[in-house]
């Protein structure tokens, strides 16, 4: 008596589930095309390959791409592909979510050179708009300047980048202003960026005449001072400003914003200078209403706008040795 092998047609639906987790997609692929009977059984669609986020962040002997293909704060559908120095050549680590799924050792061979050449082709295969996109180079001079001459260079290779959301942290104005290019103008919707945390303000004033600055609506700026403030921000839904080049004249600058048809909702600003509260309960005159608890001490204020329907409604606490100061447009 013979007895004939079993094709893969006529296994048990339980035990080809199991055997094409072993597959991949291009053999699954080939399946479906010289396989007629297995056409209805096979699902071959193809990978999403779009990223909705990436975050480039660089330490002193490593760095590191996180991908994400659904939400952002969805962290079980992110990769991470870290690259790391060692002697005669790296080590890489690639993992999703939070298990090491690949490690290897590559002789030779620069790390960063590796990481930009990945990084490249990652760039040159995503498609469609991110949600977002974060830079964070290792804040040292000589690594900085490395780090975004390499950057440039993959960008020049890849094409204008096309996100809602860009993210520069250790960055100095020019750095800004050769970055920022890159990113398609028609796409942009916010920005942040973050100095060199060095004590030195950067100015905006180059950064302004980018065809991306009027099509924005959110700007957090860490360390840069715009001048003529109201006028250049009167576009924005938001604005938040954290640096020592702020004064109460800007305040007022702001405060006077809030009562003509402008686009701005919202405004926060931190003081670095805890002296110039004195000076702002001055200006705003007497809090509608006082809040006091062991830590934090907070006011608020109420200004009728010249607008119909609307109000102006302005929040002082101190935090973290800083003073916020809040500004809301409330639509009645």
């Amino acid at each position: 008596m013979s007895l004939v092998e079993p094709t893969l047609v006529a296994m048990p639906e339980v035990v080809k589930d199991h055997l094409f987790q072993y597959l991949s997609y291009f053999d699954i692929a080939r399946l479906h095309k010289t396989c007629h009977d297995l056409r209805d059984y096979i699902n071959v669609s193809r990978p999403d390959s779009r990223y909705h986020m990436i975050k480039v962040v660089q330490a002193a002997d490593n760095i590191q791409v996180n991908t994400m293909s659904e939400h952002r704060y969805d962290r079980t559908n992110s990769l991470v592909l870290k690259y790391r120095k060692r002697d005669g050549g790296f080590l890489v680590n690639a993992s999703v979510y939070t298990t090491d799924d690949f490690r290897s050792c590559v002789d030779g061979v620069d790390y960063l050179e590796a990481f930009f050449r990945d990084f490249g082709m990652i760039l040159q295969h995503q498609k469609s708009i991110l949600f977002e996109m974060e830079i964070s180079p290792f804040n040292s001079r000589k690594q900085r300047s490395q780090f975004w001459k390499a950057m440039q260079k993959v960008f020049e290779e890849s094409g204008r980048i096309r996100s809602q959301s860009c993210i520069l942290k250790h960055v100095t104005a020019p750095d800004v202003i050769s970055i920022l290019p890159f990113f398609d103008a028609t796409c942009i919707e916010d920005i942040k960026l973050i100095g060199m945390k060095d004590g030195q303000v950067n100015p905006m004033d180059g950064i302004m005449e980018l065809e991306h600055w009027k099509n924005l609506k959110a700007v957090i700026l860490d360390d840069f001072s715009i001048g003529n403030m109201a006028q250049n921000i009167a576009h924005l839904n938001y604005f938040c400003c954290d640096t020592p080049a702020l004064t109460v004249e800007d305040v007022i600058q702001i405060k006077n914003l809030f009562f003509h048809p402008t686009q701005i909702s919202r405004c926060h600003f931190v003081f670095r200078d805890l002296n110039i509260k004195q000076n702002l309960y001055n200006f705003l005159g007497p809090a509608e209403e006082r809040g006091e608890n062991v830590h934090v001490e907070k006011k608020k204020w109420s200004f009728q706008s010249p607008i119909g329907g609307q109000e102006l409604k302005v929040t002082i606490f101190p935090a973290n040795e800083k003073l916020n100061i809040w500004f809301d447009r409330i639509i009645k």
